[in-house]
């Protein structure tokens, strides 16, 4: 009984163990990646850092954090040509729609957002750099404390360069 019960099992495991849940996302076959190597880490300015690198097809993790569609949510952003072609989720459930591709940014418009703030303007603003790569990798900003709702952020993830566009 117990070799019969032990050979259902292992049947079972067998049988299901390629089975999954969420198998992953289509989208990210659509984008061969690789690792970018940090070899510009030594240049203290965050800017001059990034442009060191000179990349234009990446890929980034990306959350708004604000009280806006989808905040608070990772997404991957695919970037051709320093333009966003593609945000979709990790898990391949949500596809932004193109429509809606200016609640995200390419890190030049990080920069151009970071650089467009007046600290003395708004009533609570920071910017963190990422210390490998010097994109913005966390922003707050806001812009009046009596205004409830209209302050916005981001945090920036993982950067892959994209190496082929499938």
């Amino acid at each position: 009984m117990l070799k019969k019960v032990t050979g259902l099992l292992a049947a079972f495991v067998i049988l299901f163990s390629g089975c999954s849940e969420n198998p992953g996302s289509p989208y990210t076959e659509k984008y061969i990646t690789k690792s970018v190597d940090p070899v510009h880490a030594n240049i203290q300015n965050p800017k001059e850092r990034w442009q060191a690198y000179q990349l234009e097809d990446y890929m980034i993790s990306y959350s708004n954090n604000c009280y806006c569609i989808w905040g608070g949510r990772e997404f991957k952003v695919a970037v051709r040509n320093n333009k966003i072609v593609e945000v979709f989720d990790p898990r391949g459930e949500v596809i932004v729609d193109t429509s809606e591709y200016n609640w995200y940014r390419t890190i030049d418009q990080m920069f151009e957002l970071t650089e467009s703030i007046n600290p003395d303007s708004v009533y609570y603003f920071r910017a963190e750099y990422d210390s490998l790569y010097g994109f913005p990798d966390n922003v707050w900003v806001d812009y009046d404390s009596l205004i409830a709702d209209e302050e916005f952020g981001f945090w920036v993830g993982s950067l892959e360069e994209i190496i082929k566009f499938n």
